[in-house]
């Protein structure tokens, strides 16, 4: 998220300062990072997922004696 915020008022000063060219420019650098968004929930979602097909899946053996 940070490097989105920083990327997006990059392009805010970009434009401020350089003109169009320099502002289209960091405006794709803001496009590049967006997929980035997605990243950190991604990386939850499968640690909460793996979790829970722990809690799920029992080895065969479970609760029987051993032999």
């Amino acid at each position: 998220m940070l490097a989105n915020a920083a990327s997006a008022g990059g392009a805010a000063l970009g434009f401020a300062f350089g003109g169009r060219p320099v502002g289209a420019a960091m405006g794709m650098v803001v496009l590049c990072t967006a997929p980035l968004l997605a990243v950190a929930p991604a990386i939850v979602w499968r640690g909460q997922h793996r979790e829970r097909r722990k809690l799920y899946e029992r080895p065969d053996q479970f609760g029987r004696p051993a032999r």
